[in-house]
């Protein structure tokens, strides 16, 4: 008889199940309980039994994300964060394994934030519209929120009734973002729709190396350390709580880095800030995945997140004064002798008229351009080959700069041309 975890019993499935049963799905939701003055987070777990075995793991992580300061992640001066998708690899592992795409979302309406980490093999999510969709469950969970407290304020319910009430809900919408994700399958292959017109302004090259150096606790204190902080102790266990350590997920180390810029760059704008090449920086670490978050999902299932490299292959910043204005990066990324040589264009909505069609690129040809690029490297060309071949022929490729040397230049145009 074939017991029901078996191997057997698992490609007897039909593909969406495998798919749902690979997948982890987390959100966090937020608001601020006015009685108490502190956060209320309430955190939801689906999917992954196929990668997820131990129980215990999972209420830890669901507890560790219960704890976010979702306000803080993804925090930029102009910019909110709205929503990034990694592509993955394993520098030591088969290509043929399975490799997820991750897709994180952080939506804010009427005090609910929302936080959205899933990890899936599906790769055609339409990311406009799950965004919408976790806009309207913040929406629908602040009439809630609000009901739950008014019940307390009259006295009808205590606080403990309150949070119940509020979990509830949670958990059925997030429940049924599952469904349509999985089930329904109504996120996927749809067309995108674009609200506003977007022209890349600019282009980063930049070379990366994940470092693998440090491990982690899996017991109770969950701390990390390098391989330095425990010298000559036993590697399988933690030097402060004894728990088990396993190998923390690497982390992308920025080594140096060249900017594309359109002829006359600085005319584009009037601010020092859009100027300096640290702002363009910030745009792009600013996406990186965020450790706290690495580090939990890692806790899940070590054997499967431990060795990910997650590479950023798109995201969108929204404006502060303008939702509908955004700032939006398209990534693509080869690997070369361990490195990471990920290639990045930016492109803003404001440059949307019709007196920059001469002189930048629309948004849409940039993804061409990324395409290029991975062609022309495969084909064994350089940069300055592609990039003269392309549809930016005219725009100018700096010399590469070190991370530590780029708070030198104020001003992008201050940077030495390559080859000059």
């Amino acid at each position: 008889m074939i017991s029901e975890n078996s191997e057997a019993d698992k490609t007897e499935l039909p593909v969406s199940i495998q798919m749902e049963r690979t997948s982890i799905n987390l959100y966090t939701f937020s608001m601020l309980d006015e009685s108490s003055g502190l956060p209320m987070n309430f955190p939801l777990l689906l999917g992954g039994e196929d990668i997820v075995s131990d129980e215990v793991a999972k209420l830890k992580v669901e507890e560790a994300f219960g704890q976010l300061n979702l306000q803080s992640l993804f925090g930029f001066e102009k910019h909110i964060f709205r929503s990034v998708v990694y592509s993955t690899f394993r520098l030591n592992e088969a290509k043929t394994k399975l490799l997820p795409h991750i897709y994180v979302q952080k939506a804010y309406t009427n005090n609910v934030y929302v936080f959205n980490y899933l990890s899936t093999p599906y790769a055609d999510l339409n990311l406009e519209s799950t965004f919408e969709e976790i806009d309207f469950m913040s929406k629908a969970l602040a009439g809630v929120f609000r009901r739950a407290g008014k019940q307390e304020e009259i006295g009808s319910i205590d606080n403990e009734e309150k949070f119940e009430i509020c979990k509830r809900d949670v958990d059925h919408l997030g429940g049924f973002m599952h469904y349509k994700i999985f089930s329904e399958r109504s996120f996927r292959d749809q067309p995108k729709t674009v609200k506003k017109p977007a022209f890349m302004y600019l282009g980063l090259y930049v070379q990366m190396t994940p470092d693998f150096g440090e491990v982690q606790c899996v017991g109770d204190c969950g701390m990390s350390f390098t391989e330095k902080d425990i010298e000559g102790s036993d590697i399988t266990i933690c030097p402060n709580c004894k728990g088990g350590l396993v190998t923390s997920p690497p982390i992308l180390k920025v080594k140096n880095i060249q900017f594309l810029k359109p002829p006359k760059f600085a005319t584009l704008f009037e601010s020092e800030e859009e100027q300096d090449p640290s702002t363009y920086l910030g745009y792009l670490t600013g996406i990186f995945m965020p450790r706290n978050i690495s580090l939990t999902v890692n806790r899940l299932a070590p054997e499967f997140f431990s060795e990910l490299v997650t590479v950023p292959s798109q995201a969108f910043y929204s404006s502060k004064l303008n939702f509908e204005d955004f700032v939006k990066l398209q990534c693509n990324y080869r690997v070369d002798n361990g490195d990471v040589n990920l290639f990045v264009s930016i492109s803003d909505s404001k440059f949307g008229g019709s007196k920059f069609e001469d002189v930048l690129v629309s948004s849409l040809a940039s993804v061409t351009l990324n395409r290029d690029l991975v062609e022309g490297f495969q084909k064994g060309y350089t940069l300055e080959k592609i990039l003269r071949n392309s549809i930016i022929n005219d725009w100018i490729l700096t010399d590469k700069i070190d991370l530590e040397q780029i708070g030198q230049y104020s001003n992008i145009d201050d940077i030495p041309e390559r080859g000059a």
